[in-house]
């Protein structure tokens, strides 16, 4: 199992809002795990999904099957 520790420099943009931020993160098996705030993000390349995850709640984005769900 190889893990590689990343620094990604991530711009996003928003009708007013742009920001631009430093993400320390672990690539591993296709997945890319941060800390986002208060939340675990991971972007799993191979399944095309986007989690969200935390104490309360945890939010997916599945891009193939054009979904989004949450779970508490």
């Amino acid at each position: 199992m190889i893990r590689i520790k990343v620094n990604l420099l991530v711009k996003t943009c928003l009708r007013n809002e742009k920001k631009e931020y430093n993400i320390k993160g672990i690539y591993n098996n296709d997945k890319l795990k941060y800390k986002d705030e208060d939340a675990l993000m991971i972007i799993d390349f191979k399944n095309k999904r986007i989690e969200r995850e935390n104490n309360n709640y945890k939010i997916i984005f599945d891009f193939i099957n054009k979904i989004s769900y949450i779970e508490e």
